[in-house]
């Protein structure tokens, strides 16, 4: 039988000069120094690029050095600092053309991954308008069209475990070539609003456009989750093909420490269940893409119709998994 896999969730975090000292005896070598002034803290952006900076908030990547549940992982592996370069990374424009490495500034730790590591170089702002602004120097900049993984796949691309290296797999898929579906795409909401606000009279600035919401969607929305996944039941002689399939561009689950539990059912008119299976997707049985979970079953004497129910299960502790909850139910 397969095991469950479990999904990332935000907790009370460490102050952060614990957090660094339980690290400062495994620091790497320092990068490029970091870009002061535009953009080191998050909350300056947020005056302006109010919805943005409560969006990016809510993400993972906010508390992508202070999570708690990070910490402890990071903590248990003898080279630690491996993680950083991606927890706390340098402005990522700054050294295009090498692998992301760890800024310098650990005061700047506790904002993870923040709104200078993917948008500024030098003394501008990257993005894909580049509007004029008194605010700051603004560039257009291609690696932030549609059609543009780069960014996201300087960190996620790695192979460092438990991570699981979801921009390689998105990169052989050829979704990019075959339906222009990128990272974004998925994962940031197209919204319509000004781009920015005066921040003494809190009134928009610019007209109304289509832009992407930095409310990153990941497996801690259950709704989310649920756009993933497909079942459908397929008659095959005196037997039905229950099949199990995402739609993910990469595999299913993303983290070792995620998995998911899939109950397939066959009810009668009233709802019994007549007849069960489980099976479980994790690291070590993922679902790659355009995979699917198959289950042939001669239909069982009253069935009425076929569920399945994915729970979604996740390790804040080594081998101390916790139920999430249902994320996922549909009948055929």
């Amino acid at each position: 039988m397969r095991t469950p896999i479990r999904l990332w969730h935000c907790v009370v975090v460490p102050s952060l000069s614990i957090l660094v000292a339980a690290f400062s005896g495994d620091r790497p070598a320092p990068g490029p120094a970091s870009t002061q002034g535009l953009g080191s803290d998050p909350a300056a952006c947020g005056k302006c690029h109010v919805e943005n900076y409560k969006e990016w908030k809510q993400t993972q990547h906010a508390v992508a050095w202070t999570d708690e549940i990070y910490q402890h992982y990071a903590q248990a592996k003898r080279r630690p600092s491996r993680c950083y370069r991606c927890h706390v990374p340098e402005n990522v424009l700054e050294n295009w053309d090498s692998k992301a490495t760890t800024r310098e500034d650990e005061s700047t730790f506790v904002h993870g991954v923040h709104c200078a590591t993917c948008h500024v170089k030098g003394d501008a702002v990257h993005g894909p308008y580049g509007n004029k602004t008194d605010a700051h120097k603004s560039v257009k900049d291609e690696l932030f069209a549609e059609v543009s993984t780069s960014v996201c796949l300087k960190c996620h691309s790695t192979s460092i475990t438990p991570v699981i290296p979801l921009g390689r797999d998105y990169e052989k898929t050829g979704l990019l070539t075959k339906e222009k579906k990128t990272c974004v795409t998925c994962h940031m909401k197209l919204v319509k609003r000004a781009p920015s606000v005066d921040p003494e009279t809190g009134k928009p600035v610019g007209e109304k456009r289509k832009m992407r919401s930095h409310h990153i969607l990941g497996p801690n929305d259950k709704r989310f989750i649920a756009q993933a996944f497909d079942f459908a039941a397929v008659p095959k002689g005196d037997k039905v093909s229950l099949e199990f399939s995402h739609k993910a561009g990469h595999r299913v689950p993303g983290l070792k420490i995620r998995k998911f539990q899939v109950f397939f059912e066959a009810l009668d008119d009233s709802g019994k269940v007549l007849w069960s299976k489980t099976e479980e997707i994790d690291h070590r049985h993922p679902l790659e893409y355009g995979q699917k979970l198959t289950v042939e079953v001669a239909k069982p004497d009253g069935t009425k119709r076929f569920q399945v129910r994915v729970h979604h299960w996740f390790a804040a502790r080594k081998d101390e998994w916790k139920d999430l909850g249902q994320v996922y139910t549909a009948k055929r």
